[in-house]
């Protein structure tokens, strides 16, 4: 359903919703609809910066109340699910302020445990020292053997009367006790700056790594709760964003008439039915004290839930995803859902209910509250309130083809993706094995040391292996318009990541990561020029080549079979779109205009032009386009003053901005990352609508994972890109 169809659609059911424009750009689609009492909202342009706005839960905005007695999860009888009894009323909910957080922490390395998916409030043993130890997903997922690699190394710690946090060039402490299952400080925080002045450990520049970020957290009050040898500890970190509460309402498919009953913590039992999406309507009848999000009018698809097993929360939408590591924590009216990890979803679906689904799996994300009223099931979580206020009619004369902006400013604020790439890209110095010695099942990310022009591989254990020595640059040619083109493309990891390509003066180096063994190609004397689109792999065993004239060369890897006779418009003709800047030719000089419009173009088989739309602002000539099938992403730089409003920025408003567009074929729109000018670059789709986006700030690269579908940014990866003379690439899948 496009954004047109969406809004005719509210228009006749004489509904208003908020400004699909949550990130206050200049992309507004200008509809103010008003507010009802239960807020009806996710229109096609809000569904885009959603993701990023829906924030993950915090501990009931600071004020959960725990059971006196009876343990946690406890299910009730079946009685409770057709009673006649109404809920419990309600309460105002406060909104809450500061990026929520759950860590994991285990009482000895390696050793996670998940008896039974409950969890108890936590209650130190008097007078003892209880030391736990912060776990990462990696380790999660790769088990005890991996537990030493992936370890984070630092430590939580209360003895005698006193929190310490310790890690590698990390260490603090203040007096403080836990009361009523919560962290609780009675002091200031003793910070000590240089803890580690002479050890050889690399402090981690992750956000967990910095004292602030921990004395925020610790000193909020976040709840402490066990599940055997588990403890996970939940708060808030800083004061934005600020989130405001809502509730999405189900009920059990299998009966015809639900009823309602008294309010209760749902447990994994309960969640073991089949739910359904209940319409709006009769959520707003049966519990007037809540505020409803719905995907109203015409909801596409009704969003499922159920529990295959305890743990397991399985979402039924747009993608089918769920949560696999999940905790209840009983709190009498309700359950507090927790998964530490991210959730797994199925990246860059497109169907019905996806945009319910992105909804729900953000509100559960760190500790939604489930609870059972007879024959319902609500979720009540904290949203950005600009997903339920109006905003001011600007009327906006761009096409409709343009999604709301995603506005990237700080990074500071964006979650670490759940994938086997560190956080930071930091080779070691020396003592890296050859990948003949020490093969690998695949490449996650390449590339060349500036000091000696190796280039260095890493795999999917985290370890980093030598494939090439003295890669280099490759000598310039008379056709070349630059000196020296590095030798790593975007593109250069196959889609599996089971081969890598690289350009030699000779021509092309292929590399295979399960052997070490490198194969040479001939380009019969002709060489790509320096654009990342010059080499792709067509699958993973055949690599096609750019030999120019419209001319290509593909080497099946499988049987080491190369051929010529190709033409490279052809290959290329699965990018069906492309992105332009039509500035106009001095007829005097010759010399092109300093800027134009920008135009979306759709080819055809031939490469002609079938179909052109303006996008309403001008930008300079000169763009950089990342492309994978029926996908392209292009980065324009634009002065076009209708594009930069002040009360998108916060602070000074930049002279000028660098806008990513994406355009997906399977969908009608063109999605829109707009950030600081010259710091955002498209790199390459890593599946269907997910492009990495690299991103410099603060004297580093930044690489940054954008969901072009449904909106949401994540940080992948950095680097100090001084220490690379290439890359770094990386490969399609990294999960």
């Amino acid at each position: 359903m496009s954004e047109n169809e969406i809004r005719d659609a509210m228009d006749r059911a004489a509904e208003k919703v908020p400004d699909p424009d949550l990130s206050h750009t200049a992309w507004s689609a200008g509809r103010s609809r008003k507010r009802r009492t239960s807020r009806a909202w996710w229109g096609a342009g809000g569904a885009v910066a959603a993701a990023a706005l829906v924030g993950a839960i915090a501990w009931n905005g600071g004020a959960l109340s725990l059971p006196d007695s009876g343990p946690a999860g406890t299910a009730g009888d079946d009685t409770a699910q057709t009673s006649e009894a109404g809920p419990t009323s309600g309460t105002d909910e406060p909104a809450i302020s500061g990026q929520p957080t759950v860590l994991a922490f285990t009482s000895e390395k390696g050793e996670i445990g998940h008896a039974g998916g409950l969890l108890e409030p936590w209650t130190p043993d008097d007078g003892s020292t209880t030391t736990w130890h912060l776990t990462d997903e990696l380790m999660w997922m790769g088990g005890p053997e991996q537990a030493e690699q992936h370890d984070p190394g630092i430590t939580l710690t209360l003895e005698e009367g006193t929190w310490s946090v310790r890690g590698c060039g990390l260490a603090l402490q203040a007096p403080g006790t836990v009361t009523g299952g919560r962290v609780v400080t009675t002091g200031d925080w003793d910070v000590d700056p240089d803890p580690d002045p002479a050890a050889t450990c690399v402090p981690n520049r992750a956000s967990w790594r910095d004292s602030e970020w921990w004395e925020s957290l610790l000193s909020g009050s976040p709840l402490v709760a066990q599940d055997g040898t588990t403890l996970l500890l939940s708060g808030t970190v800083g004061e934005e964003p600020v989130l405001e509460p809502v509730s999405v309402g189900f009920a059990r498919s299998d009966i015809t008439d639900p009823q309602i009953g008294a309010a209760r913590a749902a447990s994994w039992e309960d969640l073991a039915q089949d739910w359904a999406e209940a319409p709006l309507e009769e959520l707003v009848a049966q519990f007037p004290d809540r505020e409803f999000v719905d995907t109203e009018p015409d909801p596409e698809a009704d969003l499922r839930l159920t529990s295959p097993g305890v743990g397991d929360l399985r979402i039924a939408g747009g993608c089918g995803g769920g949560f696999t590591q999940s905790w209840l924590l009983d709190t009498g009216e309700a359950a507090i859902f927790h998964d530490p990890f991210e959730a797994v979803l199925a990246l860059g679906c497109d169907g019905p209910g996806v945009r319910q689904e992105s909804l729900v799996t953000g509100m559960l994300r760190d500790g939604a509250e489930i609870s059972v009223h007879g024959d319902y099931l609500v979720i009540d979580g904290w949203v950005a309130p600009t997903v339920l206020d109006p905003q001011p009619i600007v009327e906006d004369p761009r096409p409709e083809i343009l999604s709301p902006a995603m506005q990237l400013i700080d990074l500071k604020q964006l979650t670490q993706a759940a994938t086997l790439l560190p956080e930071v890209l930091e080779p070691p110095t020396d003592g890296i094995p050859t990948l003949t010695e020490d093969p690998t099942e695949s490449f996650i990310a390449a590339v060349v040391s500036e000091d000696d022009g190796a280039l260095l591989v890493l795999g999917p254990d985290q370890q980093w292996r030598t494939a090439a020595t003295g890669v280099g640059r490759v000598t310039p040619r008379p056709h070349l318009s630059i000196g020296g083109s590095p030798p790593l493309l975007d593109t250069s990891i196959s889609p599996t990541g089971h081969q890598l390509a690289y350009r030699t003066n000779e021509g092309i180096v292929i590399v295979t990561a399960s052997t070490g063994e490198a194969a040479q190609h001939q380009a019969g004397g002709q060489y790509p020029d320096t654009v990342p689109n010059d080499f792709f792999w067509l699958d993973d065993d055949r690599l096609a080549v750019d030999l120019r004239e419209d001319r290509a060369m593909i080497i099946d890897t499988s049987t080491g079979q190369v051929t010529h006779d190709a033409s490279w418009s052809q290959l290329r003709e699965i990018t069906p779109w492309r992105i332009i800047v039509q500035a106009a030719e001095d007829e005097e000089s010759g010399e092109i205009e300093q800027s134009g419009p920008v135009v979306l173009q759709q080819l055809d088989a031939a490469g002609d032009v079938v179909e052109e739309t303006p996008l309403g602002f001008t930008s300079q000539p000169g763009y950089q386009s990342a492309l994978a099938e029926d996908r392209v992403a292009t980065v324009i730089t634009t002065q076009d003053q209708t594009v930069i409003e002040p009360e998108g920025w916060q602070g000074e408003v930049p002279e000028s901005v660098s806008l990513v567009l994406a355009k997906d074929g399977t969908l009608n729109n063109l999605s829109v990352l707009q950030a600081d000018a010259d710091t955002v670059t498209p790199v390459r789709w890593v599946d269907r609508g997910t492009l990495i986006v690299r991103v410099a700030d603060d004297g580093l690269t930044h690489y940054v994972l954008w969901d072009t579908q449904n909106g949401g940014l994540t940080l992948l990866t950095e680097a100090d890109a001084t220490q690379f003379r290439a890359g770094p690439v990386f490969a399609q899948s990294n999960q």
